[in-house]
């Protein structure tokens, strides 16, 4: 095989043509993208060195161009690749805030063996939009500085492709599916040791499960090996390249102040992936091709297999779904590249199917909405009070809850039935089971035998009515819930002058834009809400130095009194706001237990029926039922006529949950299913907060 001729940078075979330079006779030149030379091709003719799957896109820089004015051109649009601009602190300082203050928790779950150094591919889930960015920023371990994949659409415009690039992302073209500046920058980054941050579900979705995977990850991490053999670099059977499977789990992905869940899989390397990827064909060729070899004159190596060829641009559209990518080394023409791709393309879904292994131990797998609603509605029973869930079993907890739930059991089925009922109706009373929770604890239904039985009776007005508490006792708690928020007034109302503005503004704008796709309002709400809280902080500081005519002592001030405030407001928000949502449903309780108050709706009512129905297969937020309303031509009743339907809701779900655990230490037709419902259970319990430990199991 001939020598590879390198073209000086910015100049095209054309270039060489119209300045007399000769080329060798029937080759192509070499073509270099960003650092990776590829070597020359035989060609019959001119056209087959241009067609598009032969020839990647060359950078048109001029090498004539002086150096200042370079200088400036890659600092106003810097090529992709390894390093960081100074954006990158920036970006994930803004992250750290947004996640403190949106969560109340962010619990982070293995992660020992994440390489200090090396390249690496963390593959983690995607169920929320920019805050899954913002957690693996903040939270990787040691602190390590991550790339991402972006699309082309964020780029459009100045100066967010200057942020985007300068924070270190790497842009995807999922239009065009031409990726090459989007590989050739991924390899710089891995080259260097860095990390690159991918999701492999393709976006971020709002479903019950996890979503299925595409190919971009595997293609990244196999094509790198491929661009090892290229460049001559390293055994690319041998390679530093490990992928990091991780998942992030949320409470309430949408909600102020929910937990979320970092959770690592085992890292493992992608070497016994390589060979099939880069050979595809039989054993000798495969001993042939890694046999060892001369470098060429650059000290590039070449493929050993004759008129082989190592091209960019192959056609996936057949194989693994994804980002599209550069193909695998081919033997020539006809069958022996036949048998190359489809080898690559074997071994591309095999480390795909690996990465979707990984992830799925990780994450919580409801077969239907519905049972995803309920076992949300068990966790909230169970760990009746905010925050006190054991996160570092949160996946398992609800995965136990599930298999609990998908059973043939009736117990299972008056529990799958009576959980997702309190959850339809919880929402379109808008109330969270938290708040349920605590009223039921205080206040006692006026009837409860009225509100009867999931297994011998069906929830109807009468239970629901019936459900309401008495109008004194209800005044009495109300009256005790605003003497609390009126001790704490002192502190919360300077707090609140300093954070309503966000808050008000986040959750509105949020509102607006993104309330149809739960997977965006975290986002939208801590996007919004930082600018804004931190124009406010920042002209707290600016106002306490002008007290001091702007000295330095008068700065100092300023700060250390910011940082104060927002840490008392860390400190009280949660138990604040608790309250605040306390004293809204009590006072919807306290005017439905008025005597001359509507009766409460039940749930044949149309606007109950249609909770029912569409949260059946819709997400957990206000939007869906608001648009199901919509689409019926119906008017969204009064929440106060919602109360008594939700508390019995409560009150017979908590009932059916009881039976659900007890039944599941009984006798079972099929004695593996007894031991697996048995299993789960005992887990639940093991788990349980001391006052909900009521049940003890006998041994096997």
């Amino acid at each position: 095989m001939a020598a590879p001729q390198r073209l000086p940078d910015g100049v095209t075979p054309a270039d060489l043509a119209a300045n007399g330079a000769p080329l060798q006779q029937g080759t192509t030149p070499a073509l270099a993208l960003d650092g990776l030379l590829l070597p020359p091709m035989a060609t019959p003719d001119a056209a087959a060195a241009t067609t598009p799957s032969a020839a990647p896109r060359l950078k048109a820089t001029v090498s004539s161009e002086a150096p200042a004015k370079l200088k400036r051109r890659r600092r106003l649009n810097p090529p992709p690749g390894a390093g960081f601009g100074p954006m990158y602190n920036v970006m994930r300082f803004i992250g750290e805030r947004c996640t403190s203050h949106f969560f109340s928790r962010v619990k982070v779950i293995g992660g020992d063996d994440v390489p200090k150094q090396g390249p690496i591919i963390v593959c983690c889930s995607h169920f929320s939009t920019i805050m899954d960015v913002a957690v693996i920023s903040a939270h990787l371990p040691h602190r390590r500085p991550i790339h991402y994949w972006a699309k082309r659409g964020l780029y459009k415009r100045q100066p967010f492709r200057w942020i985007l690039h300068s924070s270190g992302n790497i842009m995807v073209d999922r239009k065009t599916k031409n990726n090459q500046d989007l590989f050739a920058g991924t390899f710089e980054a891995m080259k260097a040791g860095e990390a690159i941050g991918l999701f492999p579900e393709g976006g971020s979705y709002t479903e019950h499960r996890l979503h299925g995977m595409k190919a971009g990850a595997a293609w990244a991490a196999l094509e790198f090996a491929k661009h090892l053999v290229l460049e001559g670099e390293g055994d690319p059977m041998h390679t530093s390249l490990r992928i990091v499977p991780a998942t992030i789990n949320y409470t309430e992905k949408s909600r102020f102040r929910g937990e979320a869940v970092f959770q690592f899989g085992k890292v493992f390397s992608v070497d016994e992936y390589t060979k099939e990827f880069l050979s595809g064909a039989a054993p000798p060729e495969q001993a042939e091709y890694f046999a060892p070899r001369a470098p060429t004159m650059n000290g590039a190596a070449t493929p050993a297999f004759p008129g082989s060829s190592l091209r960019l641009g192959l056609d996936t559209a057949g194989g693994a779904s994804g980002v599209s990518a550069p193909p695998t080394p081919g033997v020539g023409d006809g069958a022996g590249a036949d048998a190359a791709a489809a080898a690559a393309k074997r071994a591309v879904a095999r480390l795909t199917d690996r990465i979707g292994q990984e992830l799925y131990k990780l994450t919580i797998d409801a077969p239907t909405w519905k049972h995803w609603h309920a076992t949300k509605m068990a966790r909230e029973l169970i760990w009746w009070r905010q925050n006190t869930i054991p996160l570092e079993d949160f996946v398992t907890i609800s995965n136990s809850f599930i298999k609990l739930l998908d059973s043939s059991d009736p117990a299972a089925k008056n529990a799958l039935d009576a959980l997702f009922s309190l959850q339809a109706f919880s929402l379109a009373a808008s109330v969270d089971v938290f708040t349920l929770n605590q009223i039921a604890r205080r206040l006692k239904p006026s009837n409860r035998a009225a509100i009867g039985s999931p297994a011998k009776s069906d929830l109807d007005a009468r239970a629901a009515q019936a459900a309401l508490p008495r109008l004194v006792p209800t005044t009495l708690v109300f009256v005790r819930e605003l003497v609390k928020l009126a001790v704490r007034l002192p502190i919360v109302v300077p707090l609140m002058l300093v954070y309503a503005p966000a808050y008000v503004i986040g959750a509105s704008l949020s509102l607006r834009y993104a309330s149809h796709e739960e997977e965006s309002m975290a986002s939208a709400k801590s996007l919004c809400a930082f600018p804004i809280a931190f124009l406010t902080h920042l002209l707290l500081i600016s106002g306490i130095a002008a007290l001091f005519l702007f000295t330095p002592p008068g700065w100092l001030v300023g700060l250390c009194l910011s940082l104060l405030i927002e840490r008392v407001h860390l400190a009280l928000i949660d138990g604040t706001y608790a309250r605040l949502k306390r004293i809204h449903a009590l006072a919807r309780v306290w005017v439905a237990a008025l005597p001359a108050a509507s009766k409460q709706l039940g749930p044949s009512d149309a606007a109950a029926a249609l909770a029912l129905e569409a949260y059946l297969e819709g997400t957990p937020v206000q939007f869906t039922f608001k648009r199901a309303l919509r689409q019926k031509g119906l008017a969204r009743p009064l929440p106060h006529r919602l109360a008594g339907l939700a508390l019995a809701a409560h009150a017979r779900a908590a009932e059916a949950l009881d039976a659900l655990l007890e039944s599941a230490q009984q006798q079972h037709s099929d004695a593996d299913v007894a031991e697996e419902q048995r299993a789960a259970a005992e887990f639940i319990v093991s788990r349980m907060p001391p006052s909900k430990r009521r049940m003890r199991f006998k041994s096997a």
